[in-house]
């Protein structure tokens, strides 16, 4: 009772919805259960198939800076390349990653509560209709896993994949 992780970062809330970050959010044992799902996903084995998309994303943001005698290390480089590997986890384009980073932005580091809500609106929204599209045809990305992965023996709701998506979503972004 004194100890809880329900509600901490309350981003549903911002926007009157009522769903958790999963698992930050959740205390023993519902954190396990969803922990347990998630933990494949990051296995060595998992990872290591993601090694061919990390290179080709090195290699894409290197060929941007060819013929160049200089540039802004972290807008060229160390910027876009985590986000551009987590996009592709997520199974998101990686094209729409100025918007993406807009929201992230929005969300994070604005100052401006109406800017905050708007920023949440619009990741909720798009995930929603990712998770939707996801439901209808699987992928081998994240939000297709979520679609699909069962805890305690049914599948998870809309609002458990938003609560799985949006934490991934703000973290990857926020690199």
């Amino acid at each position: 009772d004194l100890f809880s992780s329900r509600g901490q970062l309350s981003f549903a809330a911002l926007i009157g919805e009522s769903w958790d970050l999963i698992p930050v959010e959740l205390d023993p044992p519902e954190h396990g259960a969803y922990r347990a799902i998630l933990n494949p996903l990051f296995s060595p084995k998992e990872v290591a198939k993601m090694e061919a998309g990390v290179l080709d994303a090195a290699s894409s943001l290197l060929n941007n800076l060819d013929g160049k005698t200089g540039c802004e290390f972290i807008e060229g480089f160390a910027q876009p390349f985590p986000v551009s590997v987590f996009l592709q986890l997520l199974g998101l384009p990686v094209e729409e990653m100025p918007m993406f980073l807009s929201w992230e932005h929005g969300l994070l580091k604005s100052f401006s509560l109406d800017k905050r809500k708007e920023s949440a609106r619009n990741i909720v929204g798009y995930l929603r209709n990712a998770i939707k599209e996801r439901r209808a045809n699987r992928g081998t990305d994240l939000i297709s896993y979520a679609t699909h992965a069962e805890v305690d023996g049914r599948k998870m709701t809309d609002d458990e994949i938003i609560g799985i998506c949006f934490l991934l979503f703000i973290a990857g972004l926020d690199t």
